[in-house]
């Protein structure tokens, strides 16, 4: 099986920006990659009923992603890589992200919305969630976003959670808010990363990932580890598709088909079942190949597998 990186022009998800050349350094650093010191087609615009997965069949009720109506038929997702038919008869659910007020949190949160999926921002602090949330919906003002803004705790109590925290304080965040997601998916999309010198190298968290050490802190979760090698501003710009294979590892196999199905909403991207939550590991790190690639060769990347049909 071979990886191909597709070029972007935009920050990674879980990462945050990379300065290129010799600057050094990491700003807007979504995700909590790193410390200081550590070193156009038009995006599809989906009814906001529900896109759940179906057998392919039925030719005549299906539509192209793109042509729906705005009527309860299904239609036909032409994703290059998958052809499904989704329903659109159920509202979606609602996800909440903890610390999702950085690039990487309010990046998926826009495009997730903008297909359909309600969304609360969270963040320390009621006023800056809520800053956010208007100057999102002030940007995109003809799209019409189901995004709302708070503190962590309200977004906790969202039916799917996104932990969009620094990686240094994702167990403690869930921690504290534990009771409010027990029962319910928590995706991660954290990096521990460190720079020496001009190589990017991947730090082992305790219990060797961010994800597994996030599961531990709340057992009665399904954590789902996702979304760590996006490009956070081609995510957040509507007007454009994001070009990636997206992994998705949980012990939980109804997590990652939940998960799986919400990546297949993001046109061009494609959801890979990347195995159980041990496997966070190996998709953490290869985040620092990804930032490495994107130092030497002055550009942006995001992997794309081939030989899977």
């Amino acid at each position: 099986m071979l990886l191909g990186c597709g070029t972007h022009t935009g920050d990674m998800v879980g990462i945050g920006r990379v300065e290129l050349g010799d600057r050094g350094g990491i700003r807007e650093l979504s995700g909590g990659a790193f410390r200081d010191g550590q070193s156009a087609p038009r995006a599809r615009e989906h009814h906001t009923g529900a896109l759940f997965l179906r057998q392919f069949g039925d030719a005549e009720r299906q539509r192209r992603v793109g042509e729906h109506s705005g009527n309860d038929q299904p239609f036909t997702s032409k994703n290059r890589h998958v052809a499904t038919v989704v329903d659109m008869t159920t509202a979606l659910p609602s996800i909440g992200y903890l610390g999702g007020t950085g690039p990487a949190g309010s990046a998926l949160a826009v495009r997730l919305a903008s297909v359909g999926y309600p969304g609360f921002i969270g963040s320390r602090t009621a006023e800056r969630g809520r800053e956010v949330v208007e100057s999102l919906q002030s940007k995109w003002a003809d799209r019409n976003l189901q995004l709302t803004g708070g503190d962590n705790a309200q977004a906790a109590r969202s039916d799917i959670i996104v932990l969009a925290t620094p990686w240094d304080s994702a167990a403690t965040t869930v921690t504290e808010l534990s009771a409010a997601l027990e029962g319910k998916i928590v995706i991660t999309m954290a990096n521990a990363l460190v720079r020496v010198g001009k190589e990017f190298q991947p730090l082992i968290p305790p219990r060797g990932s961010i994800a597994a050490h996030v599961q531990a802190a709340i057992p009665k979760s399904k954590v789902v580890a996702a979304f760590q090698h996006l490009p956070a501003t081609e995510l957040g710009a509507l007007d454009h598709e994001v070009d990636s294979d997206v992994l998705i590892c949980s012990d939980d196999p109804q997590a990652t088909s939940t998960v799986s199905e919400m990546v297949l909403r993001i046109s061009g991207c494609r959801p890979l079942n990347a195995g159980l939550l041990s496997n966070a590991l190996a998709i953490e790190a290869l985040t620092a190949v990804l930032l490495q690639l994107n130092v030497r060769y002055k550009t942006r990347v995001a992997p794309r597998f081939t030989g899977i049909k």
